[in-house]
């Protein structure tokens, strides 16, 4: 695939770079501290409602000139990086729905090979699992590190023939003990896995 470069103007990025948007903020904060201390800890008193929603009023009218003028300059900033935010969208969108479609196709292809490869396995243990009358299954035996690819199917299959062997020498020794309970016993090995436990009962 050709190699696709996106670059931003570095130009146009130097203005933006250790900007400070100039503003008396340290006057206006002076002026607010003189003015609006006593505020702080006003106790208003019936006698003083009216006068106190007057200082409320006009208190409320600075923070509010304040804020238009935070909004101001926020919007005077923003608008060009929306712009450009958008731009940007329009090409990662381009992006998305080829990575989309590929990225399904490729999940749907492992997936297949996947359920192949179990489906081998699953046909493997059948075949080499036959003297042991269903007291083993593939699933109770399927291991998640099989459906990896780097995960080789002969080492599988050497994993299905070890726990055929075992299961194979559990039974044997089950069979050997010749209780005329043997039958539940197998069931138990079959549920179970478990040849201690099968002993012990």
């Amino acid at each position: 695939m050709e190699q696709i470069t996106f670059q931003i103007d570095e130009k146009a990025l130097a203005p933006i770079h250790g900007l400070v948007i100039g503003a008396n903020c340290e006057e206006t904060k002076a002026a607010l501290d003189k003015k609006l201390e006593s505020y702080k800890t006003l106790v208003v008193t019936e006698t003083g409602v009216s006068d106190a929603k007057a200082d409320l009023a006009h208190i409320r009218k600075i923070k509010s000139k304040l804020d238009e003028a935070r909004i101001a300059v926020k919007k005077a900033y923003t608008e060009p990086l929306a712009v450009f935010e958008a731009k940007c969208r329009e090409l990662t969108d381009i992006c998305a729905v080829c990575i989309e479609n590929i990225d399904g196709q490729v999940k749907r292809f492992e997936n297949e090979q996947k359920q192949k490869k179990i489906s081998a396995l699953s046909a493997f243990f059948e075949d080499n699992a036959k003297s042991l009358d269903g007291l083993l299954d593939f699933e109770s035996i399927r291991n998640p590190r099989w459906e990896n690819k780097t995960y080789s199917i002969e080492d599988a299959q050497k994993d299905i023939l070890r726990e055929i062997g075992i299961a194979s020498a559990a039974i044997g020794a089950i069979a050997a003990l010749h209780s005329e309970f043997e039958t539940e016993l197998l069931a138990t090995y079959r549920n179970t896995r478990d040849l201690a436990a099968v002993m012990q009962k």
